[in-house]
């Protein structure tokens, strides 16, 4: 997922990790609280635009400083100079991040008062475009000890010949390398894997579970990954949920939503196939122009086969179930 996850950045369903223990270091820095974004993304890939604002926000009644550094997966190089953000109370500010040329890394943001901290990396198809391809929200996370992430792979969302759905950001928290350990738990607890994450000292990775294990059994679809640290304060991570090369974002529902659409094929195309290729509903079949219920991130990817003339939303009456 180093490759793989750069290129695929468009596309993470951030969910929490489960955290055991409260991280208030980052990597020694003598401060009251640090937060980490383990992934942010800036720049051109695919000939799709990526960018990342920042938003934090001061809870209390006071004036807070905030110093927000952003670096590059290596965790050697600044992405962006440094920033200091002061909020008043109740203040909330953004940071907008943008570039050229494709960027991945990680934000550290440390303060002496709390804050609330997240980031959202958006994907268009030009820069200041209007129109959102699509929007991933990433939640700031302390330095932990132990995370606990679900799995999620084969499931219905997923493309043929590309059952990866579940991948991770960790950031090493320590000015160390660390090797972290790591195991693969099925649905019902028994551990069926285990292994180890190398991470130079506040580098940062981003992996695929079937690339930390690829000799999982054909049979496993879901379960738990355990990673944990070796000494408090180890590491930040986050889930990363994948759909072919998109990330979603869990706080969207749209994924689940199917709407109607007709579709129009060229001559000759192969419409049964192409339906259980993309997984959508037919509603109303055809020999040419058919009607059927697909998300929107379905429709656009077939929108882009070369078999396909037209995809556009219908309003008409349709013969399938809502």
């Amino acid at each position: 997922m180093l490759t793989r996850m750069s290129v695929r950045v468009s596309t993470l369903l951030t969910v929490f990790a489960l955290i055991s223990g409260r991280g208030e270091t980052f990597g020694g820095i003598g401060v009251d609280v640090v937060k980490v974004l383990p992934q942010v993304a800036v720049g051109v890939v695919g000939g799709l635009y990526y960018e990342t604002m920042i938003v934090v926000a001061n809870p209390g009644l006071d004036q807070i400083d905030i110093d927000v550094l952003i670096f590059e997966a290596a965790g050697l190089t600044f992405l962006v100079p440094q920033s200091k953000l002061s909020l008043g109370p109740g203040e909330t500010r953004k940071l907008a991040l943008s570039g050229p040329e494709l960027r991945v890394g990680y934000a550290n943001l440390h303060s002496k008062n709390n804050f609330i901290a997240s980031a959202y990396i958006t994907v268009k198809l030009t820069p200041g475009s209007a129109e959102t391809i699509s929007q991933v929200s990433v939640l700031a996370q302390p330095a932990m000890a132990k995370a606990v992430i679900p799995v999620f792979r084969k499931n219905r969302f997923s493309l043929p010949n590309d059952p990866d759905n579940t991948g991770i950001a960790v950031v090493n928290s320590q000015h160390a390398e660390q090797v972290i350990p790591v195991s693969l738990a099925d649905a019902s607890g028994s551990v069926l894997r285990g292994g180890t994450i190398r991470l130079k000292a506040r580098a940062r990775t981003a992996i695929f579970v079937s690339e930390l294990f690829p000799d999982l059994p054909e049979a496993f679809n879901t379960g738990t990954l355990v990673i944990e640290g070796s000494v408090p304060f180890s590491f930040s991570a986050t889930a990363l949920y994948a759909i072919g090369d998109r990330l979603l974002n869990a706080a969207v529902e749209k994924v689940d939503v199917s709407k109607p659409y007709s579709v129009v094929f060229k001559g000759g195309a192969p419409i049964s196939e192409i339906a259980a290729q993309y997984g959508f509903l037919i509603t109303q079949p055809g020999t040419t122009t058919i009607g059927v219920r697909m998300t929107d991130e379905i429709a656009r990817a077939v929108a882009r086969d070369p078999r396909v003339e037209e995809v556009s939303p219908s309003s008409i009456a349709e013969l399938g179930p809502p």
